[in-house]
C-alpha cells in the first residue's frame, strides 16, 4: 500500500483478466484506485484517499510490538524489490504478451 501511495500511478494491463495482484484488485473493488486511459493506468482516488491510506498503514504499523516491527521491517527489506518489480511489471507482462500475439501471422480460414 505504501508503494502504491508513493507513486502517481500504476500502469494497468490492457485486459482486466490479466490483473493478478490481489491488493490492486481489492483497491479497485473498493474504489480506492480508479482506472485512467491514455496510457492505461490506475490512480489513487484523490489526495484525501491517499492520505487516509497512508495514515491507516502507519497506524497498523504503530500497533505492532517492537519485535513484530523488527520482523516486518526485515521482511520488507527482503521482499521490497520483488514487490516493486511485481507492481512495475503489472502492465508490461500483459502488453508484451499481447504485442507478441499481434506480431504472429494470422491463420487464414479454410473455406
Amino acid at each position: 500500500i505504501r508503494h502504491i501511495c508513493k507513486r502517481p500511478h500504476l500502469l494497468a494491463p490492457s485486459n482486466a483478466q490479466d490483473l493478478n495482484q490481489p491488493i490492486v484488485q481489492a483497491m479497485l473493488a473498493a474504489n480506492l484506485l480508479e482506472p485512467r486511459w491514455g496510457p492505461t493506468r490506475f490512480v489513487i482516488a484523490g489526495e484525501a484517499t491517499r492520505s487516509r491510506l497512508q495514515s491507516w498503514i502507519n497506524t497498523q504499523h504503530a500497533k505492532l510490538t517492537w519485535p513484530q516491527r523488527l520482523e516486518y521491517n526485515v521482511q520488507l527489506i527482503r521482499e521490497r524489490s520483488e514487490i516493486t518489480r511485481a507492481l512495475d511489471a503489472l502492465a508490461t507482462r500483459t502488453r508484451a504478451s499481447s504485442d507478441a500475439a499481434q506480431a504472429r501471422p494470422k491463420k487464414k480460414k479454410k473455406k
